[in-house]
């Protein structure tokens, strides 16, 4: 993957004096972000440090498109291209089949696997996702934990369960997932 990201970013060094902004936008979605974006739930979740790499590439890449100098603050550069950085496609993928889940819409294979916390008074946790314990630290990384650990972050948000399909939940995610900023992601990480 190292080798194909670095390849596309040197396609976008390349035509970025001419092309127009927008169009490199889209080569940035469609050459880089699709890796990003493919199977970021299995690989994606794992350790900070592991995914920093890949988030200096994603910095790279939108400083290029926007003619930036390497000590420019990339954030808004990411922002202003309404793209999620490494950290935070990776809370919205887990978000987003944390919906599904909870909707039914995921095989059953899935929906065996995670169990909602029913009481029978109206307590903080009661129609929560409940997290297993597991002793080793590297377990947490699991679909199983990690899901549940945002999920019941994410639907602390009451305007996200309200919604009525899986569109505009994904709409409402990501808008609320870009407004949060590296430090705050990095806490829910």
């Amino acid at each position: 993957m190292k080798v194909k990201y670095q390849k596309n970013l040197g396609i976008l060094y390349k035509t970025r004096h001419v092309l127009g902004k927008k169009s490199l936008i889209q080569l940035y979605f469609s050459f880089i972000n699709s890796y990003l974006n493919y199977g970021n739930i299995a690989w994606g979740s794992t350790h900070k440090t592991k995914l920093e790499k890949l988030h200096k590439k994603q910095k790279h890449a939108a400083r290029i498109i926007h003619f930036q100098s390497k000590f420019h603050h990339s954030q808004p550069l990411l922002m202003n291209m309404k793209a999620l950085n490494i950290f935070q496609l990776n809370l919205y993928k887990h978000s987003c089949f944390m919906y599904q889940i909870q909707k039914g819409l995921t095989p059953k294979a899935f929906q065996n696997v995670f169990t909602i916390t029913n009481n029978k008074y109206s307590t903080r946790s009661c129609g929560s996702f409940y997290k297993p314990f597991y002793r080793m630290s590297s377990s947490r990384f699991a679909i199983s934990y990690r899901g549940p650990s945002i999920w019941n972050k994410v639907s602390t948000f009451k305007p996200l369960l309200q919604v009525k399909s899986y569109q505009e939940f994904k709409t409402l995610v990501k808008t609320n997932i870009l407004a949060f900023s590296l430090d705050e992601v990095l806490n829910l990480f």
